[in-house]
């Protein structure tokens, strides 16, 4: 995990970052509807440059982006592990309506299937030499 640390981190700028993807995307849907080829290769080139200079002025490396994606990974699975097991009915109730709360519906089903398989998968037999 990352300890104290001075100076902006991916995580800050990451609603910002989203904001400035989303409206190139927007641009290049409107420039690919039109046939607007020119437009089309100005908002990718906008995109590229301002993402670019953003990690440049942040100080953002790969190394740093493939950490926190490592991260996440690790959270995501142990947050599954919990809501999985059927231990933690309470957790897998608060983060399902968090997630739902922010919008991220998509993420709120996977959540709920994954806490109602854990209701539903059957119980394995126990080995030879548990007996």
């Amino acid at each position: 995990m990352h300890g104290a640390q001075s100076g902006p981190h991916l995580s800050d700028f990451a609603d910002r970052l989203l904001d400035l993807v989303a409206q190139a995307a927007t641009v290049r849907a409107y420039a690919q509807s039109t046939g607007n080829g020119r437009l089309l290769l100005q908002a990718i080139q906008n995109e590229r440059e301002t993402l670019a200079l953003l990690m440049t002025r942040l100080g953002i490396d790969s190394d740093e982006a493939v950490e926190l994606f490592h991260e996440a990974k690790t959270l995501t699975k142990a947050v599954a592990a919990a809501v999985r097991s059927g231990e933690h009915p309470a957790l897998a109730a608060a983060l399902t309506q968090r997630l739902t709360d922010d919008g991220l519906d998509h993420l709120a089903a996977s959540l709920r299937e994954l806490a109602s398989d854990s209701l539903t998968e059957p119980i394995a037999a126990p080995d030879r030499e548990e007996i």
